[in-house]
Order: structure tokens, then C-alpha cells, then sequence
């Protein structure tokens, strides 16, 4: 959501656990404390696992040596390692959510998808895009904030009901205008 950063990178478990280069975590205490430059101090910090506590304890030295404000403008932090939890990765999440991250890959809760599912072009410049960034924060999009948890099957029944809705709403109305609005709602759906 848009509250809401990750810090993570994607070779930190091989770099830390099998080549043991402890380096990304100083990396890692180094970029939080820009972070806290900006926006002021963690007011809670939530930590778990070894090398979690490592980087408590650098980031604790960085924020001495940096002498810091105490604005503590930045709610909590949670920071845990891979060491507390080595199955969850391997396990396959079966949200709707999951799904769109396994395929599309989410990114600061947006996806980049074809422009091909949506009707309306857009442009740059004088060339068309042919891939859109859509946004999934709940704030800004309230039909994903409801079906992202969902297990994929339930949200497949409840997008399956939404369809059939929009579908007999379309049949209803008198006006073109009125059918081409309720037909752009529900490929969006789709």
C-alpha cells in the first residue's frame, strides 16, 4: 500500500547465507539511515532473527555517529531475517493477490500490464505504449482491495457474480452511452 516500503533485495539471501558476505546489511543500515535523514527517526522497531539484530546494532552506531533529529516521524519498522522462516518462501500462495504477483510481479503496489485490457490508448510523445502501469493500492482501487486476500477460487465465484451483475445491468439500460460504460466496467473485470 502506499504507506508502506520494502527495503528488501532479491540476492541478499544467497550473499548473506551461502557466500556469507555480510556487506547488503551495511548496505541495508546505510539506506535506512538516508531514510531517517529525510523523514526522521523509527519511533518502533521490530526485530527478529541474527542477522536482524546485526543490523539493529550497526544501524544503532550510524544513528549515533550521524547525530540524527529526534522528529521520529516514521511509525515502525519490522525487520526480520530469512533465519526465522525458511519454508514460507517455497510455499505457493493461492490469494488473488499472490497470483497477480507470481505472474505480473508486483512492484511498490503497482503491476505493468498490457494496454491490450484496457480500451482507451495512451500515449507518449508521439509513439502509443503498449504497456500501463496500474495501481493496486486499496486507496485508489477498491474492487482489488476487496478480492486481494480472497482465495483465488472464492474471488474467481465472486468475479464470475460481479460479471453476471454488470452483464444484466448492461441489458437494462436504454442508452448506448449507458452500455458502452457498464461494457468498459466489465472487461476492466475480466
Amino acid at each position: 500500500d502506499n504507506d508502506l516500503l520494502s527495503l528488501e533485495k532479491e540476492n541478499n539471501f544467497r550473499k548473506i547465507y551461502l557466500e556469507k558476505d555480510l556487506s547488503s546489511i551495511n548496505d541495508l543500515a546505510n539506506n535506512l539511515i538516508k531514510l531517517e535523514a529525510c523523514f526522521g527517526k523509527v519511533r518502533h522497531k521490530y526485530i527478529k532473527g541474527s542477522k536482524a539484530k546485526l543490523f539493529n546494532e550497526l544501524l544503532i552506531k550510524k544513528e549515533v555517529e550521524s547525530n540524527l533529529k529526534d522528529k521520529e516521524e516514521v511509525f515502525g519498522m519490522i525487520v526480520f531475517d530469512r533465519s526465522i522462516d525458511f519454508i514460507t518462501p517455497l510455499l505457493t500462495n493461492y490469494t488473488y493477490e499472490g497470483l497477480i504477483d507470481e505472474y505480473y510481479g508486483i512492484d511498490k503496489g503497482n503491476i505493468i500490464i498490457d494496454e491490450s485490457y484496457f480500451k482507451e490508448k495512451k500515449k507518449i510523445g508521439n509513439e502509443v505504449d503498449k504497456r500501463i502501469l496500474y495501481s493496486l493500492a486499496s486507496n485508489s482501487n477498491e474492487f482489488f482491495s476487496k478480492v486481494r486476500c480472497m482465495n483465488y477460487l472464492d474471488a474467481h465465484k465472486y468475479l464470475i457474480e460481479v460479471r453476471k451483475f454488470f452483464s444484466e445491468k448492461a441489458k437494462e439500460t436504454k442508452t448506448d452511452n449507458e452500455k458502452v460504460d457498464f461494457i468498459k466496467v466489465q472487461k476492466t473485470i475480466e
